[in-house]
Parts: structure tokens; C-alpha cells; sequence
């Protein structure tokens, strides 16, 4: 029974996942019309997900990995992106979002 309880566990991640990424990168393309962006699970070598990986562009430039190449405005842009993707994708009556710009402050 519980092997058969995870595995409609992992189905269930696995699905709202696709949902997810999906949304992501609809939302990253109303944001930033010239840009994309995607997201996928990193799974390590038994298959068990330890991470996600997130892969973005703005405007032309090279698709990037790394968050810390990105500056604090493009942080902010891919973080409310993910925020949206998450609301779309499990809507709530309403978010409070509170010092969603952190990112942009000087040092």
C-alpha cells in the first residue's frame, strides 16, 4: 500500500511540475516578450530530485544557469515569473507579496 501511496505521490508532483514549468515560461514571455526562460527537476543518479534548474534569456543574450550572473532586476523579473506560474497554476484568493523588489536595493 505504500509503495502504491508514492507512486500516486510522485505522479502527482510530476504532473503539477509540467503544469508549472509550463506556466513559467508563458509568464517569463508576457514579462519579457524577447526572452524565455524554462525550468526542470535535477534528479541524482537513484532518480530522487535534489534541485531545479532554471535556464533564462533576456532580450538576445545567452541563456544562463548561474543566478548570481544575473543582475537584481532580472532576479526580481525571473522570482514574480515563478510566483505567477505557482498562482496560475494553484490559484488563491489573493498573495501578499512583501519586499518583492529586495533584490534591486543598493548593497
Amino acid at each position: 500500500m505504500l509503495q502504491h501511496l508514492d507512486k500516486q505521490k510522485e505522479k502527482a508532483i510530476e504532473t503539477t511540475f509540467v503544469n508549472l514549468s509550463k506556466h513559467f515560461k508563458d509568464v517569463f514571455k508576457e514579462v519579457v516578450p524577447q526572452g524565455s526562460a524554462s525550468i526542470k527537476m535535477v534528479r541524482d543518479q537513484d532518480g530522487n530530485v535534489y534541485g531545479l534548474e532554471i535556464k533564462t534569456s533576456f532580450v538576445g543574450s545567452e541563456a544562463t544557469t548561474v543566478m548570481s550572473q544575473l543582475s537584481g532586476g532580472q532576479k526580481t523579473v525571473v522570482a514574480v515569473s515563478l510566483l505567477f506560474a505557482i498562482q496560475r497554476c494553484d490559484p488563491a484568493p489573493f498573495y501578499i507579496f512583501d519586499e518583492i523588489d529586495a533584490a534591486l536595493d543598493q548593497g
